[in-house]
């Protein structure tokens, strides 16, 4: 399993995690080679959430369980105004709601995310967008699973600073080479982004953990299909703080001019491929691999390369000849929460790719109480997949169900996990 240490959590229960197996790119342009030399040689570049073009980044728009967070902040400022021996007035609604926001705004500047696409699926939008080329020639896609990348994440501090443990009232940034899943200074998270539609307020959304909100987005980027790396160099998000008046309060940190932060990663062990853009010309993999060459990547598809670099997967071949599988996710942006759109979403898996070329298709369906359901494709080139059923999905706190496809007009071989079965059977199914 990839959860390294679970007394942490670094995944949300809000957020959706795809299987280990999910394949996800990050897209760099190949116009100066800075931007592969910080990914193979220093780590993951992560962007402060206020740099993104989404202006609702780690904004809610539909706050949940308002009135139980409101309540256990009271009860908190009780205990405080008891200690303090002071006559402090408790907050009115509107100075709750007020303070609520600003809890959101303060927690958004926390957090640094590293971002990537889900999935094999090429879009041009995507390509001219993330390689900042309209031309689609200059510009690359390094790949990797979910599975590797969360292992290539630091699980305990290259170095350690000589500092105590966590102090709420002396917050100091945590140094590049202490950050790690184990590291008490700091926080980082992982998962799939869900995407947001402001007028919809039937999508509650979590409002008191401020690692959660940061993985909301506003609906006219739900074509990214993100899975991001999250970071908080400077608080452990360990619990939701009240002023003694009961209202939620957050670290607000001084950033510096330069608000980027690398977080420390195995990037040359967990990436698979390079996939240069769809116009790329010999000229550009010439360039990309004379880098790749300077920076110490072996580049080759024989067991003692690092990597391959690879043509676009557009072209219609490299799939198949390239990929034992190859994957994609739906359902981040199901906004009505429906199941028509979850059965359109499988309809088109089962036709999109030609059964003669990948002649097992298994859909996977994985649900969680507070982070919905969502999709998964894969598809095997093999009559003998890759993946057993049950090696899908994580066990210990997602529900899942495989359908194994092998004629796209006969029944499928089905297989559940032990939380999916429990669940029809507490549903009467």
């Amino acid at each position: 399993m990839i959860f390294l240490n679970p007394s942490r959590k670094p995944a949300s229960e809000y957020t959706p995690i795809p299987s280990q197996q999910m394949i996800v790119r990050r897209y760099r342009s190949l116009s100066e080679k800075r931007q592969l030399e910080t990914y193979f040689t220093e780590g993951l570049f992560c962007n402060h959430l206020t740099n993104f073009d989404d202006k609702n980044e780690g904004i809610l728009q539909h706050p949940g369980g308002y009135n139980s967070l409101k309540g256990a902040l009271a009860a908190d400022s009780m205990r405080k105004r008891q200690r303090m021996d002071e006559d402090i007035d408790v907050a009115s609604d509107e100075e709750f709601q007020e303070a609520l926001d600003q809890y959101h705004r303060d927690s958004r500047r926390q957090h640094f995310a590293n971002c990537w696409r889900l999935g094999t699926e090429e879009k041009d939008d995507i390509w001219k967008c993330y390689t900042q080329d309209d031309e689609m020639k200059s510009g690359c896609a390094v790949e990797t699973t979910v599975g590797q990348l969360v292992a290539a994440l630091p699980s305990r501090p290259a170095i350690q600073d000589e500092v105590g443990g966590f102090d709420p009232d002396n917050i100091t940034e945590t140094s590049e080479w202490n950050l790690s899943f184990t590291t008490d200074t700091c926080d980082i998270r992982f998962g799939t982004c869900r995407y947001q539609q402001e007028e919809n307020p039937t999508q509650d959304q979590p409002a008191g953990w401020n690692a959660a909100i940061t993985f909301f987005k506003g609906e006219d980027f739900d074509d990214e299909i993100e899975f991001r790396i999250l970071v908080n160099p400077f608080t452990n998000n360990g619990f939701i703080e009240s002023a003694a008046d009961g209202t939620p309060v957050a670290f607000r940190p001084d950033l510096e001019e330069d608000p980027f932060r690398k977080l420390p990663a195995a990037t040359e062990w967990m990436t698979n491929r390079l996939i240069l853009a769809p116009n790329a010309t010999e000229k550009e993999r010439d360039k990309v691999e004379s880098w790749l060459n300077e920076f110490g990547v072996a580049v080759g598809s024989g067991p003692d390369s690092d990597l391959e670099v690879i043509e676009s997967t557009d072209s219609g071949t490299t799939l198949q000849d390239k990929y034992e599988y190859t994957a994609e996710l739906a359902g981040l942006a199901n906004y009505d929460g429906s199941v028509e759109h979850l059965e359109h979403a499988m309809g088109q898996f089962l036709t999109k790719r030609d059964w003669d070329v990948w002649p097992v298709v298994d859909l996977v369906e994985i649900n969680s109480d507070n982070a919905g359901t969502f999709l998964e494709a894969y598809w095997h080139r093999s009559e003998d997949p890759v993946f057993e059923m049950n090696e899908y999905g994580h066990h210990d706190i997602q529900r899942v169900w495989v359908r194994r496809f092998t004629d796209p007009t006969e029944e499928p071989e089905m297989w559940k996990n032990t939380l999916a079965e429990e669940a029809e059977e507490d549903s009467g199914e």
